[in-house]
């Protein structure tokens, strides 16, 4: 888990490549359009690619302000870039199913835990707090097999 490196809101422009904050993620997760969208420059974008990497196919940026826990699956060819802090960047790994991850952070067990240490004023959820977040990986074939089940399955089993 991770974050991307900092824009300052001088760099914020009106066309170029998007720049997503967790607004955005929710938007677009909620297939909604996006309300004034703000944009970075082709030379801050490379810059900061420099500095943090790029967010790759199947990995997930995870809401960590306002609405927590609402996850994005990054598709393939999509360029942007995304505010640290307000959004929490997991890298995948070679045995860990996107979809899966997706769901299991949208299960009532797990916003649940999500929502657990809001903040009595702006809702937060740190790198630090969802480090602590426990997931359980069955194999990779059961993760793609059924997602639904395996999810419900895991959520009643962890609130025995």
């Amino acid at each position: 888990m991770t974050s991307s490196k900092r824009v300052m809101k001088k760099e914020w422009r009106d066309t170029g490549i998007p720049f997503y904050r967790a607004r955005e993620i929710v938007s677009i997760k909620e297939n909604r359009p996006l309300k004034d969208p703000i944009f970075i420059d082709e030379k801050t974008y490379a810059d900061k690619l420099k500095v943090s990497g790029k967010p790759e196919v199947n990995d997930i940026l995870l809401t960590g302000v306002g609405t927590l826990g609402v996850p994005y699956i990054v598709p393939k060819d999509k360029k942007f870039y995304f505010k640290d802090g307000n959004i929490i960047w997991l890298k995948n790994f070679a045995q860990i199913n996107a979809s899966y991850i997706s769901y299991y952070v949208q299960s009532p067990y797990m916003i649940k835990k999500i929502n657990n240490g809001r903040g009595t004023t702006v809702a937060t959820l740190t790198i630090v707090r969802s480090n602590n977040l426990l997931v359980p990986l069955p194999p990779l074939l059961e993760q793609s097999r059924n997602i639904y089940t395996t999810i419900r399955q895991t959520s009643d089993f962890a609130e025995v």
